[in-house]
This record gives structure tokens, sequence and C-alpha cells, in this order.
């Protein structure tokens, strides 16, 4: 590393660790104060769901930092519909303060050729421990599946031989 990229890194403030909310955590009563604080109107609603993009073509022209964080691309929170917690991935920004290329999963796919580790751990704050755990999980599963999986395909195995799929022995 050049000194000046240290210097850099010593300067960055060090975000805060990701936050987890268990369901006892967003009780009623925090959701209606929530509601309160926010006096969204009833057509106000129904305007921003009319309004959401359904295809990343909508996506695409929507402001930065993407202002639905209900979207599963949404880089701003993470639930788990199993136990119904909501992770905080920037629990010291609002929605509104996250950085404008670190909003969404698919602007970053787009944009991002190459990038180091730490580069993709800071715009998903993470660790670059954690994002090559990712990444190494990430592989193992693209290993194991088949090119019928990713197509959708029926469990039809006539194109078992094909000389044109990927040979995944080589991963």
């Amino acid at each position: 590393m050049h000194a000046k990229s240290k210097l850099d890194i010593e300067k960055r403030e060090k975000p805060q660790k990701p936050r987890t909310l268990t369901v006892k955590q967003l009780t009623r009563e925090r959701r209606k104060a929530r509601r309160e604080a926010l006096a969204v109107l009833p057509d106000e609603v129904t305007d921003l769901e009319t309004s959401r993009p359904k295809t990343r073509a909508d996506c695409i022209d929507v402001e930065r930092p993407c202002p639905y964080v209900g979207c599963r691309y949404n880089l701003y929170l993470d639930s788990n519909p199993v136990t119904g917690s909501i992770k905080l991935n920037f629990p010291d920004k609002g929605p509104d303060e996250m950085p404008a290329d670190a909003s969404c999963a698919l602007d970053i796919a787009d944009g991002t050729r190459g990038l180091h580790l730490e580069e993709i751990g800071e715009r998903m704050n993470l660790t670059r421990e954690r994002v090559r755990q990712i990444e190494v999980q990430a592989l193992f599963k693209l290993k194991e599946t088949t090119p019928d999986d990713l197509c959708g395909a029926e469990e039809d195995n006539s194109s078992e031989h094909d000389p044109f799929l990927y040979n995944y022995e080589t991963l």
C-alpha cells in the first residue's frame, strides 16, 4: 500500500457495526410512534407505492441514495423472514444519508469491475474478511450449481453431454 492510501484509511471514520433489531424491540407502540413522527398521510403512502419501481429499468433513473428501503436490493437494512428481525447495515446513518453509490446492490454490481475487497467492504459496511467469506460461499454455491439450475430448466438430462456447457470442475 502507498503512504497516501494508509493516511486515507487512518483518517476515515470507522463505521458503526450493523445492528439487529428483534421482533420484541419492534413493538406496536414503537411502530405507531414512528408512523406519527413521520406524519405520512394515506394518500402519500398510496402515491409512494404506485411510484415504486417494479423493474430494474424503472429503477435506474430513481434518485440516489435509493429511498425504497423495503426493496430487497437496498443495502440500508436486511430482514430475516424466519425470525422477523431487522438488521440495520448503517445504524449511524439514515436512509437519505447513505452514500449514493452504496445504497443499491444492483448499482454496485452494475458499476463495479474488479474492486478490491476493502472497497466492497466500505460500500457495504462489511469488513474485508467478511467480504472474502461471502465470495468463497458464493463460488462454492456456483460450483455445486448445474447449468439446468441456472436456467430454471426442468429435470431434462438431454443436455448432459453438451460440449458448450462450462466445466465446473475447474472452479
